[in-house]
């Protein structure tokens, strides 16, 4: 028996996260591939280790203002690549119109820092509880 593996999206109602926001959803890929979770996890992993070097920097007496300037760009380009994988995952919906770009969800995330850094924190944590929900072995009601 052949058995096409097919993408898997599910919606993100964002009415779980505030009533305000009616109907609108965000379709998140629950399935990605293997190399794209690893992909993510490799460049998380290096964006936690250069906010730490950031920080060990900033507790030094006199810190090495080039250095930190050189690790916040480097950062600033991790950043880019998280938010690009965010795209990737939250542009599956059939409809065209609501897929997003790195640069979108970089302006989003800016935005939700500054307005209501809640709705950053649900976009982020709902997408691997859709995630992980679909990799659990446990059988879904």
């Amino acid at each position: 028996m052949i058995i096409e593996i097919r993408k898997v999206v599910r919606p993100l109602p964002l009415s779980e996260f505030a009533p305000e926001y009616g109907e609108d959803t965000v379709s998140i890929w629950v399935n990605p591939h293997r190399e794209s979770l690893t992909r993510y996890e490799l460049v998380r992993k290096k964006a936690e280790e250069l906010k730490n070097r950031l920080i060990a920097l900033s507790e030094q007496k006199n810190p090495d203002k080039g250095e930190a300037q050189a690790i916040g760009t480097e950062l600033t380009q991790v950043n880019d690549l998280l938010y690009a994988w965010y795209a990737e995952i939250w542009s599956q919906s059939p409809d065209a119109a609501k897929h997003v770009t790195g640069d979108q969800v970089r302006e989003l995330a800016e935005r939700a820092e500054r307005e209501d850094p809640a709705l950053w924190f649900f976009l982020i944590s709902g997408t691997w509880r859709l995630i992980n929900e679909h990799l659990s072995t446990t059988k879904k009601g």
